[in-house]
């Protein structure tokens, strides 16, 4: 669960400095070439970047995105997980095998707000076993 954590973790930030970097783009005109076509969309919903569109725009921006390179592969880390663990996650997330089905066909079906919860939970998951 700590390499997951860690995933996401970078993920995040990543996540965090794109977005940031791209809302300031509006008034800086940073240029970008491939994502005119969802400025303005995104600028009033970022919570529905999908991790493609943030991969995109970190290498736009030449920002470093291994963290996002490793998304396609978070599934198969859930898969790893010994069985009790992963209905961790999954209870933690409302995830079910056919939803995470899904996401290993297509990572970008991955909310934000999933990601998060669990992150959240391997967190919780590694103090309580630390404690």
């Amino acid at each position: 669960m700590e390499e997951i954590a860690q995933i996401l973790q970078s993920y995040f930030t990543m996540r965090k400095i794109v977005i940031d970097r791209y809302i300031n783009s509006f008034d800086k005109n940073i240029p970008t070439k491939k994502i005119d076509f969802i400025r303005n969309y995104r600028r009033k919903k970022v919570s529905l970047f999908k991790i493609s569109e943030i991969n995109q725009l970190a290498a736009e921006f030449g920002i470093g995105n291994s963290s996002g390179n490793l998304m396609p592969h978070l599934t198969l880390y859930i898969n790893l997980l010994p069985v009790h663990y992963q209905e961790v996650l999954f209870k933690a997330a409302n995830l079910d095998k056919r939803k995470l089905l899904r996401r290993i066909n297509d990572y970008n079906v991955w909310k934000i707000e999933e990601l998060q919860l669990i992150y959240n939970s391997c967190i919780i998951h590694k103090m309580v076993s630390n404690s």
